[in-house]
């Protein structure tokens, strides 16, 4: 259906739907590593004693 409404041609559509996945699961990784990165550097920092 949306190789349709984009007029992706069918001799592309396979290749466009692995670069579509391998896009995805780069993106999940990336999002994921800079979550932990984030969360780490901020929820578990020792508070410091004034």
């Amino acid at each position: 259906m949306l190789f349709t409404y984009f007029a992706v041609p069918p001799e592309l559509q396979r290749r466009t739907l692995v670069y579509g996945v391998l896009g995805a699961i780069a993106l999940r990784i990336i999002m994921i590593l800079l979550g932990a990165s984030v969360a780490a550097s901020l929820l578990w920092r020792p508070r410091s004693r004034v």
